[in-house]
C-alpha cells in the first residue's frame, strides 16, 4: 500500500511487523542474511543467532538520505556478492536522475520551488526538507526545494493545513496514498482553498512512492515526478 514497487514475489514469507518481527517465522525461513535497522539493534544477538545480521539505516542519523541510501545499496551489494550489478545500476541511475531533472524543469511552473508533501491525516501533513529522500533527490536533479526549515529524523516537518501557508507561492507535490476521508476533509478546508497553489493550479499528484526507502524508491520518485509534471496539475 505504501511502497507499491517492486511487487511482492508469490513465494515471500510474512515475518510480521517491522517493529516486532515474528522470530519463529524468521527462523523457519532459514535466511542467509538478516538486515535490520537501528530501531531493532537492541535485539541484534537474537537475530544473529538465526543468521549473520547487519545493521543498516538510511534514516535516524541526521544525514542526507540519498547518499546514505547509496552507501546502503553498495553495502548490500558487497554482502550478496553483486558489486558489478550494483555499480551498473547506480551508473544508470545517475543518467536517469539527470534526464528526469531536465524533464521536470521543462514542464514545471517557472520560478516556483517544489513543496513535497505527504497527507497522513487532517492534522498530520508532512512537509519534506532538504535531508529527506525527496529533498535529496531534488538536489541530485538540480531542482529547487521549497521547504528549508527544521525537520525530524525522517526529514520532514509536521503540521496541519496551516503548515502549507508559507509555501503558498510554491508548487505543491503530494505523494500517495492519501486516504479518501483525508482528501475530502483537506480539499474542503477553507484554508486549503485560499492557498495560491490551489487557486492557480500548481498542485501535482504522484502515485504511491515510499519516501523513506532506498535507491529504488529514490529513482521511482524522480521518474514519477517527471511524469506528473508532464501530465499537468490536479484538476
Amino acid at each position: 500500500d505504501w511502497v507499491a514497487k517492486p511487487d511482492l514475489p508469490e513465494n515471500f514469507t510474512d515475518i510480521g511487523q517491522r517493529a516486532a518481527p515474528n522470530m519463529e517465522a524468521l527462523r523457519a525461513a532459514k535466511p542467509d542474511l538478516i538486515v535490520i535497522s537501528k530501531n531493532l539493534e537492541m535485539a541484534y544477538d537474537s537475530f544473529n543467532a538465526i543468521a549473520p545480521t547487519i545493521v543498516l539505516s538510511v534514516y535516524n542519523n541526521n544525514r542526507d538520505a540519498l547518499p546514505e541510501a547509496q552507501k546502503l545499496f553498495e553495502t548490500l551489494a558487497k554482502a550478496t556478492d553483486r558489486q558489478a550489478e550494483a555499480k551498473a545500476w547506480l551508473d544508470d541511475a545517475d543518467v536517469k536522475f539527470a534526464e528526469y531533472g531536465d524533464r521536470v524543469r521543462a514542464a514545471m511552473p517557472p520560478g516556483r520551488a517544489l513543496a513535497i508533501t505527504q497527507f497522513v491525516s487532517e492534522s498530520h501533513i508532512g512537509l519534506y526538507g532538504k535531508s529527506s529522500l525527496p529533498g535529496t533527490v531534488l538536489a541530485q536533479m538540480d531542482l529547487p526545494l521549497a521547504y528549508q526549515g527544521p525537520v525530524n529524523n525522517w526529514g520532514f516537518a509536521k503540521g496541519g493545513v496551516e503548515i502549507l501557508g508559507p509555501r503558498a507561492q510554491d508548487t505543491l507535490v503530494y505523494l500517495n496514498p492519501v486516504p479518501d476521508v483525508i482528501r475530502e476533509k483537506v480539499w474542503a478546508s477553507p484554508v486549503w482553498n485560499i492557498l495560491d497553489f490551489v487557486k492557480n493550479d500548481r498542485v501535482y499528484e504522484l502515485p504511491v512512492v515510499w519516501a523513506y526507502g532506498g535507491m529504488p524508491s529514490a529513482l521511482r520518485f524522480a521518474r514519477l515526478l517527471a511524469e506528473s509534471m508532464e501530465s499537468g496539475p490536479v484538476k
